[in-house]
């Protein structure tokens, strides 16, 4: 199935826990259990849904990660100037 898609170049969609990513599939390490999409890589053991996007909805999605920064510039007041 996933060698169809590197084939394709097919755009997905794929939901793993609160994340969901939307790429193209590049490579699959069976060895590893895990997909390539963009710079990410992702077990496949942790894929929840995967769908094929439509030719048309394709020129509406960029490729990134959907999901809520988990990051946030906090300061301690351990460094004053």
């Amino acid at each position: 199935m996933f060698e169809r898609l590197i084939r394709s170049k097919q755009r997905v969609k794929i939901r793993c826990g609160n994340d969901e990513i939307d790429g193209v599939i590049s490579h699959f390490y069976a060895e590893f259990g895990l997909l390539r999409v963009g710079k990410l890589m992702i077990p496949i053991a942790c894929i929840e849904q995967m769908e094929e996007v439509e030719p048309e909805q394709q020129d509406q999605l960029p490729v990134r990660t959907k999901r809520e920064p988990f990051l946030r510039l906090v300061s301690d007041g351990r460094h004053t100037h």
